[in-house]
């Protein structure tokens, strides 16, 4: 209907007067020994693509899309300028990376240019490959997205500032906000630090749980 309007054939799209409708808020968060898990039972692109979403807090798809000519040298480190979201799923204008987030996102194996999960096409066609993870880990209901809360949680933690958080998110201010807060970076700089220190401190935990000694004695090759 938007098109229709550009293009001259509608002079309105009516629909945009709908309310949304909101449904169900799916709040999950990940236990430190389920990340655990599902880490030690996937295959090494899967862990990249888990845990750049802990870092990060991106969503699966823009993940999947990340190209090698998004990434930029600053002088506190790399950023990211992620593709745009849309109007109910925001995405930040550019994304500080940490040490930890940029070796994830490279991965070991060399390459040249491009994408840097170019094996899959979409967002769907990694799913299936992350159900298999979560189903080989043991654990049950965690979908892709819950990391993205996950990761909301850990800033939330550590007491990092609400407008930081949800800029980092790519959420939109309420109020005036965005048009007085003009320099993010220091800030975000920050966020994506503390979530790197989060992410160590959670796996180093759940490396002492009972419910993942079995499976970090027993791991077996990827296929």
């Amino acid at each position: 209907l938007n098109y229709a309007v550009a293009n001259e054939d509608l002079d309105k799209n009516r629909l945009l007067s709908l309310d949304v409708p909101s449904g169900a808020k799916r709040e999950r968060v990940a236990e430190a020994w389920e990340l655990f898990r599902i880490y030690h039972a996937a295959a090494p692109s899967i862990q990249r693509v888990m845990m750049l979403a802990l870092l990060t807090t991106l969503r699966e798809a823009k993940i999947i899309a990340l190209h090698h000519e998004w990434l930029i040298q600053r002088g506190d480190g790399e950023w990211l300028i992620p593709a745009p979201g849309s109007r109910l799923k925001g995405v930040p204008k550019e994304l500080p990376l940490s040490s930890l987030a940029g070796f994830f996102l490279r991965g070991t194996q060399p390459r040249i240019g491009g994408r840097y999960f170019s094996q899959w096409k979409d967002a769907g066609s990694f799913k299936h490959r992350w159900i298999e993870a979560t189903e080989r880990a043991g654990v049950h209901d965690l979908h892709f997205h819950d990391l993205r809360h996950t990761a909301a949680t850990w800033l939330a933690e550590a007491c990092v500032d609400y407008a930081v958080t949800e800029t980092l998110l790519g959420h939109r201010l309420p109020g005036m906000g965005e048009r007085y807060i003009h320099n993010w970076k220091p800030s975000l700089r920050t966020a994506v630090t503390t979530l790197e220190t989060a992410a160590v401190e959670h796996f180093r935990e759940a490396a002492s749980d009972e419910r993942v000694r079995d499976l970090a004695r027993s791991e077996t090759p990827h296929p």
